[in-house]
């Protein structure tokens, strides 16, 4: 069933022929992502062809070994038919919302619910202290010059790059007391200059603090937002559109649907542990755990599910009502569904095949040995548990530090005062020297650890972060990892070489016989910026990304 059909020599012409086998330029094509696909594979035509005869040379081997009524492969087919389908069945949902007309007035309706803003335009020099601050805006009030202060004495260095210029920014976009300030300066300039839109070369100044230290400000211009362009929304409006049509089509089906989210056992052990309960049911069919962990990718039996339970669950439903409705509107005898069912019917062989070639070959005993040559690598590391307060000056570090000399408790000062709250009073668990900022960690691995029932040695130092009083709580070698742990990483190691050796091994066998792409089949332009494929087909869902906030630190 895998014979190709008569091939125009011409547009697809024969670059290796394996064991009497064929392997065409089209061929080469399946390995480059298909959002790259190109014409001109000149440039990476030796690596292509040979990721298809390994492929090709895998396919033969399972032709032998893998039967055509092989019940994995079936159900492997099958769910790949399945998401064909679904594919499908998304693109006739969308095809009208993702219109050029459905498009545009997603971005009318954007503008209609995001009115112009005020924007502010304003530059800034960020120093520690607030006599700092009060002594650079007296040099600027007897005219000294923005741009020189700036470059000699901020701390925003990527602001200096500027002369200390911040551009348009509209009151969201900053920190609220950074904000106040550059929009209260905006009303006195408003006042001073009678008119809402400006820009000056010399501004109102004033002094803020916030989380970062003191900033000088000087607000230089004022105006109204615009909106970008639709076809810089583009992409966004397209994510919006799509998510609103799914959630939508989803809730129509759920109308119709009876389903039900039953609760996650709790956990037992020995005898009496149930391995794969029935969680969900939809329209009385009964669906396991081992159905819904499908949807986490390297996931099994002993994945915990706790955490993100209720979420998988409905996500689960969602692609089964989903799949559901999209097998009753689009047949599996679909043109596209079969062209891409044939696809991908060779790679899923080939992967079936493979995953049961190298589980015969690989054992405790091997992984062992490998085990032991993995704990010579990866040597235990020194490691030491310490605690830390983060605050903005050397000053505040200092008082910290006589404070909890005096016996203050370090947890609460370090939930009160410290700007990292993400370390609960202040514990940084065990790390080794490479996991710090140097600084820090040449701190922590020079103070000693309790003894005696003293408590752990502390000190103060400084970092791109701010200020850290740091205090030792223990220092250890770090733990060994037990073979268990390493087990997963060791199997993919050994994985990659067993199929490596096998394909040498096959190749000294076979017959294989390489062909040049014909001169007037190259293409003249390169494309530099394709990346070639692995050699496993399935290519990942694609996802956009929110377009970032501008960061609050400006």
């Amino acid at each position: 069933m895998f014979t190709a059909c008569s091939k125009d020599q011409q547009n697809d012409p024969i670059v290796a022929i394996v064991n009497g086998d064929k392997v065409f330029k089209s061929t080469l094509m399946n390995f480059i992502p298909p959002n790259n696909q190109i014409q001109n594979i000149d440039p990476y035509f030796e690596n292509l062809r040979e990721r298809a005869i390994n492929v090709e040379l895998i396919h033969q081997k399972a032709l032998l070994n893998v039967k055509a009524d092989d019940t994995e492969l079936a159900e492997e087919l099958n769910r790949i038919k399945e998401g064909l389908i679904l594919e499908q069945y998304r693109k006739k949902l969308l095809e009208k919302e993702l219109s050029e007309k459905g498009i545009k007035a997603k971005y009318e309706k954007f503008i209609k619910e995001n009115p112009a803003e005020s924007e502010v335009r304003a530059r800034h020099i960020l120093v520690e202290k607030e006599e700092d601050a009060k002594q650079i805006l007296e040099e600027l009030e007897k005219g000294g010059s923005f741009e020189a202060l700036s470059n000699a004495k901020s701390k925003d260095k990527a602001a200096n790059a500027q002369k200390g210029d911040l551009g348009y920014f509209r009151r969201t976009d900053m920190v609220k007391p950074f904000a106040d300030s550059a929009f209260a300066l905006r009303e006195k300039m408003i006042s001073k200059l009678g008119r809402d839109h400006f820009h000056e070369s010399t501004g109102l100044r004033d002094i803020v603090k916030t989380q970062f230290g003191w900033h000088v400000i000087e607000v230089l211009g004022s105006r109204e937002s615009s909106h970008p362009p639709l076809e810089e929304l583009k992409s966004q409006l397209e994510g919006e559109v799509t998510k609103d049509t799914i959630e939508k089509e989803v809730d129509r089906l759920k109308e119709k649907a009876k389903f039900e989210i039953l609760p996650l056992p709790a956990k037992t052990e020995g005898k009496d542990a149930e391995k794969d309960p029935i969680l969900v049911k939809i329209d009385g069919k009964e669906y396991k755990k081992s159905d819904l962990i499908t949807l986490i990718p390297n996931s099994d039996l002993g994945t915990d599910l706790t955490p993100f339970y209720d979420r998988l669950a409905n996500e689960f439903i969602k692609k089964q009502l989903m799949t559901h409705e999209a097998l009753k509107s689009i047949s599996d005898k679909d043109k596209s569904i079969q062209e891409g069912l044939n696809k991908v019917r060779k790679r899923a062989l080939v992967n079936i095949y493979l995953e049961r070639y190298v589980k015969s070959q690989q054992n405790d005993a091997s992984l062992q040995q490998d085990y032991k040559v993995w704990l010579t690598k990866n040597p235990q590391e020194e490691e030491v548990h310490a605690r830390h307060i983060l605050v903005e000056t050397e000053d505040e570090a200092k008082a910290i530090l006589a404070k909890l000399k005096e016996n203050a408790d370090f947890a609460t000062m370090a939930n009160e005062k410290s700007k990292d709250k993400g370390a609960k009073g202040g514990d940084l668990g065990y790390f080794n020297a490479a996991m710090m900022v140097p600084e820090f960690s040449q701190l922590a691995f020079s103070l000693q650890p309790p003894q005696n029932g003293q408590k752990g040695e502390m000190g103060i130092v400084k970092s791109n972060f701010g200020w850290h009083i740091v205090e030792v709580l223990d220092k250890r070698k770090s733990p060994v990892p037990t073979f268990d742990e390493v087990k997963p990483e060791l199997e993919a190691e050994q994985a990659q070489k067993i199929v490596d050796d096998y394909l040498e091994a096959l190749k000294k066998e076979a017959k294989i016989e390489l062909f040049d792409l014909p001169k007037d089949s190259k293409d003249k332009k390169e494309d530099p910026k394709v990346k070639v494929a692995a050699p496993d087909l399935e290519s990942a869902d694609s996802t956009k990304k929110e377009e970032p906030k501008k960061e609050a630190s400006k």
